[in-house]
Protein backbone atom coordinates (compact mmCIF):
# COMPACT_ATOMS: atom_id res chain seq x y z
CA UNK A 1 0.00 0.00 0.00
CA UNK A 2 1.08 3.81 -0.88
CA UNK A 3 1.94 4.36 2.71
CA UNK A 4 4.99 7.24 2.00
CA UNK A 5 2.74 8.85 -0.72
CA UNK A 6 -0.75 9.00 1.03
CA UNK A 7 1.24 10.86 3.58
CA UNK A 8 2.82 13.33 0.88
CA UNK A 9 -0.60 13.71 -1.06
CA UNK A 10 -2.21 14.65 2.95
CA UNK A 11 0.57 17.31 3.65
CA UNK A 12 -0.47 19.10 0.04
CA UNK A 13 -3.91 18.57 0.67
CA UNK A 14 -2.93 21.13 3.79
CA UNK A 15 -0.61 23.07 1.95
CA UNK A 16 -3.27 23.62 -0.80
CA UNK A 17 -5.70 25.03 1.39
CA UNK A 18 -3.27 27.20 2.82
CA UNK A 19 -2.04 28.56 -0.57
CA UNK A 20 1.01 30.35 -1.41
CA UNK A 21 4.46 28.81 -3.23
CA UNK A 22 4.70 25.57 -0.69
CA UNK A 23 1.79 23.85 -1.99
CA UNK A 24 3.98 23.52 -5.36
CA UNK A 25 6.80 22.10 -3.89
CA UNK A 26 4.69 19.71 -1.79
CA UNK A 27 2.76 19.02 -5.26
CA UNK A 28 6.22 18.39 -6.67
CA UNK A 29 7.09 15.85 -3.72
CA UNK A 30 4.30 13.64 -3.86
CA UNK A 31 3.94 13.17 -8.08
CA UNK A 32 7.44 12.49 -7.91
CA UNK A 33 7.06 9.72 -5.05
CA UNK A 34 3.81 8.24 -7.16
CA UNK A 35 5.92 7.95 -10.30
CA UNK A 36 8.60 6.26 -8.01
CA UNK A 37 6.50 4.29 -6.52
CA UNK A 38 4.79 2.91 -9.39
CA UNK A 39 8.33 2.12 -11.50
CA UNK A 40 8.09 -0.63 -8.89
CA UNK A 41 5.56 -2.81 -10.27
CA UNK A 42 7.00 -3.44 -13.74
CA UNK A 43 6.74 -7.04 -15.47
CA UNK A 44 7.98 -8.51 -18.35
CA UNK A 45 5.68 -10.42 -20.63
CA UNK A 46 7.68 -13.21 -22.71
CA UNK A 47 8.39 -12.82 -26.33
CA UNK A 48 6.31 -14.45 -28.69
CA UNK A 49 3.74 -15.32 -25.80
CA UNK A 50 0.38 -16.81 -27.37
CA UNK A 51 -2.50 -18.25 -26.71
CA UNK A 52 -3.39 -20.35 -24.59
CA UNK A 53 -0.05 -20.05 -23.43
CA UNK A 54 -1.27 -16.39 -21.95
CA UNK A 55 -2.56 -17.41 -18.78
CA UNK A 56 0.35 -17.47 -16.46
CA UNK A 57 1.00 -13.75 -17.49
CA UNK A 58 -2.55 -12.94 -17.70
CA UNK A 59 -2.26 -13.65 -13.97
CA UNK A 60 0.93 -11.82 -13.52
CA UNK A 61 -0.71 -8.82 -15.32
CA UNK A 62 -3.79 -8.84 -12.85
CA UNK A 63 -1.95 -8.72 -9.86
CA UNK A 64 0.09 -5.84 -11.17
CA UNK A 65 -2.65 -4.16 -11.95
CA UNK A 66 -4.65 -4.66 -8.27
CA UNK A 67 -1.61 -3.69 -6.76
CA UNK A 68 -1.52 -0.11 -8.30
CA UNK A 69 -5.33 0.53 -7.63
CA UNK A 70 -4.59 2.11 -4.76
CA UNK A 71 -2.41 4.67 -6.45
CA UNK A 72 -5.30 5.34 -9.13
CA UNK A 73 -7.19 5.86 -6.47
CA UNK A 74 -5.09 8.62 -4.95
CA UNK A 75 -4.01 10.16 -7.98
CA UNK A 76 -7.61 10.47 -8.42
CA UNK A 77 -8.28 12.47 -5.08
CA UNK A 78 -5.27 14.48 -6.12
CA UNK A 79 -6.69 15.37 -9.39
CA UNK A 80 -10.14 15.91 -7.39
CA UNK A 81 -8.41 18.93 -5.74
CA UNK A 82 -7.82 20.84 -8.51
CA UNK A 83 -11.15 19.53 -10.76
CA UNK A 84 -12.84 21.30 -7.61
CA UNK A 85 -11.18 24.53 -7.43
CA UNK A 86 -11.04 25.33 -11.13
CA UNK A 87 -8.92 27.77 -11.32
CA UNK A 88 -6.82 28.78 -14.60
CA UNK A 89 -4.12 26.74 -13.62
CA UNK A 90 -5.66 23.61 -12.17
CA UNK A 91 -5.96 21.72 -16.44
CA UNK A 92 -2.65 22.44 -16.73
CA UNK A 93 -1.33 20.95 -12.97
CA UNK A 94 -3.48 17.82 -14.64
CA UNK A 95 -2.31 17.62 -17.73
CA UNK A 96 1.45 18.10 -16.52
CA UNK A 97 0.95 15.38 -14.10
CA UNK A 98 -0.39 12.88 -16.83
CA UNK A 99 2.60 13.71 -18.54
CA UNK A 100 4.58 13.16 -15.73
CA UNK A 101 3.27 9.39 -15.63
CA UNK A 102 3.23 8.48 -19.36
CA UNK A 103 7.40 7.56 -19.38
CA UNK A 104 6.25 4.42 -16.90
CA UNK A 105 4.94 2.54 -20.22
CA UNK A 106 8.64 2.67 -21.43
CA UNK A 107 9.97 1.30 -18.32
CA UNK A 108 11.48 -2.10 -18.41
CA UNK A 109 12.65 -3.73 -15.46
CA UNK A 110 13.21 -0.52 -13.82
CA UNK A 111 15.32 1.03 -17.15
CA UNK A 112 13.65 3.75 -19.58
CA UNK A 113 13.55 1.99 -22.97
CA UNK A 114 11.50 4.17 -25.30
CA UNK A 115 12.92 2.26 -28.22
CA UNK A 116 10.67 -0.69 -26.96
CA UNK A 117 6.97 -1.74 -27.18
CA UNK A 118 5.15 -0.24 -24.18
CA UNK A 119 4.81 -2.15 -21.04
CA UNK A 120 1.41 -3.73 -20.25
CA UNK A 121 0.45 -2.72 -16.95
CA UNK A 122 1.41 0.72 -17.19
CA UNK A 123 -0.17 1.34 -20.54
CA UNK A 124 -3.54 -0.18 -19.20
CA UNK A 125 -2.88 1.65 -15.68
CA UNK A 126 -2.47 4.98 -18.00
CA UNK A 127 -5.39 4.36 -19.58
CA UNK A 128 -7.91 3.66 -17.11
CA UNK A 129 -6.28 6.79 -15.13
CA UNK A 130 -6.88 9.11 -18.10
CA UNK A 131 -10.97 8.09 -18.76
CA UNK A 132 -11.63 8.35 -15.18
CA UNK A 133 -9.42 11.74 -15.00
CA UNK A 134 -11.79 13.12 -17.82
CA UNK A 135 -15.11 11.36 -16.10
CA UNK A 136 -14.25 14.04 -13.04
CA UNK A 137 -13.73 16.53 -15.34
CA UNK A 138 -17.36 16.07 -16.97
CA UNK A 139 -18.80 14.85 -13.14
CA UNK A 140 -17.65 18.70 -12.00
CA UNK A 141 -18.78 20.29 -15.71
CA UNK A 142 -15.81 21.66 -15.87
CA UNK A 143 -16.14 21.24 -19.52
CA UNK A 144 -13.44 24.03 -20.31
CA UNK A 145 -11.25 22.35 -17.77
CA UNK A 146 -11.74 18.98 -19.69
CA UNK A 147 -11.16 20.70 -23.07
CA UNK A 148 -7.47 21.76 -22.17
CA UNK A 149 -6.74 18.53 -21.02
CA UNK A 150 -7.84 16.82 -24.25
CA UNK A 151 -6.29 19.71 -26.27
CA UNK A 152 -2.72 19.28 -24.05
CA UNK A 153 0.16 17.62 -26.45
CA UNK A 154 1.82 15.63 -24.30
CA UNK A 155 5.45 15.04 -24.12
CA UNK A 156 7.43 12.10 -24.12
CA UNK A 157 11.57 11.88 -24.13
CA UNK A 158 12.89 9.69 -26.41
CA UNK A 159 10.41 8.82 -28.54
CA UNK A 160 11.30 11.15 -31.68
CA UNK A 161 13.43 7.79 -33.98
CA UNK A 162 10.96 5.57 -33.12
CA UNK A 163 7.47 7.05 -33.66
CA UNK A 164 8.89 10.39 -35.21
CA UNK A 165 7.73 12.85 -32.43
CA UNK A 166 8.26 13.51 -28.73
CA UNK A 167 4.60 15.42 -28.59
CA UNK A 168 1.56 13.55 -28.39
CA UNK A 169 -2.31 14.17 -28.03
CA UNK A 170 -4.49 12.31 -25.80
CA UNK A 171 -4.81 9.41 -28.00
CA UNK A 172 -1.18 8.80 -26.17
CA UNK A 173 -3.06 6.99 -23.60
CA UNK A 174 -5.11 4.73 -25.55
CA UNK A 175 -4.22 0.89 -24.71
CA UNK A 176 -5.31 -2.31 -26.60
CA UNK A 177 -4.84 -5.83 -25.13
CA UNK A 178 -4.55 -9.09 -26.79
CA UNK A 179 -4.06 -10.33 -23.83
CA UNK A 180 -7.33 -8.89 -22.44
CA UNK A 181 -9.22 -9.73 -25.76
CA UNK A 182 -8.16 -13.28 -25.32
CA UNK A 183 -9.85 -13.23 -22.08
CA UNK A 184 -13.39 -12.69 -24.32
CA UNK A 185 -14.63 -10.84 -21.49
CA UNK A 186 -17.72 -8.78 -22.31
CA UNK A 187 -19.56 -5.24 -21.56
CA UNK A 188 -23.27 -6.19 -21.87
CA UNK A 189 -25.62 -2.83 -21.34
CA UNK A 190 -26.09 -2.71 -17.55
CA UNK A 191 -26.29 -0.68 -14.71
CA UNK A 192 -22.75 0.20 -13.97
CA UNK A 193 -22.32 -2.25 -10.44
CA UNK A 194 -18.49 -1.32 -9.39
CA UNK A 195 -16.07 1.71 -9.97
CA UNK A 196 -13.14 -0.80 -9.04
CA UNK A 197 -12.13 -0.80 -13.55
CA UNK A 198 -9.08 -2.41 -12.75
CA UNK A 199 -10.65 -5.43 -11.87
CA UNK A 200 -10.74 -7.65 -14.70
CA UNK A 201 -14.12 -9.32 -15.15
CA UNK A 202 -15.07 -5.65 -15.57
CA UNK A 203 -13.06 -4.68 -19.12
CA UNK A 204 -13.13 -6.40 -22.07
CA UNK A 205 -10.24 -4.12 -24.64
CA UNK A 206 -10.28 -1.99 -21.51
CA UNK A 207 -13.76 -0.61 -22.17
CA UNK A 208 -13.82 -0.12 -18.49
CA UNK A 209 -17.54 0.72 -16.61
CA UNK A 210 -17.05 4.21 -14.87
CA UNK A 211 -20.06 5.69 -12.81
CA UNK A 212 -19.00 8.70 -13.62
CA UNK A 213 -20.11 8.32 -16.67
CA UNK A 214 -23.47 7.06 -17.69
CA UNK A 215 -26.66 7.40 -19.75
CA UNK A 216 -30.11 5.66 -18.90
CA UNK A 217 -28.35 3.79 -16.45
CA UNK A 218 -25.94 2.31 -18.91
CA UNK A 219 -22.10 2.32 -19.37
CA UNK A 220 -20.10 4.51 -21.66
CA UNK A 221 -16.89 5.50 -22.35
CA UNK A 222 -15.50 8.18 -24.43
CA UNK A 223 -16.38 6.91 -27.82
CA UNK A 224 -12.13 7.30 -28.64
CA UNK A 225 -11.58 5.13 -26.16
CA UNK A 226 -14.59 2.56 -27.14
CA UNK A 227 -13.24 1.62 -30.65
Amino acid sequence: LPNMTIRKLASYREAFKKGGSMADLYRDDYIHGVVTDLGRFGISRPMGIQAPETEPFWETLERSLENMLAYRDELLDFFELHVSRKSNDDPIIVANTLERLLPLRFLKEGVYSPSDSSSENYSLFLHELFVYTVALLIRARYFDGCDQVLRHWFYVSGLEQRMGTSHFDFKIFHARSDVLAQKKWRIEAKPCQSNRGLVPKACHNFQVAIPQLHRSGHCVVPSKFAT
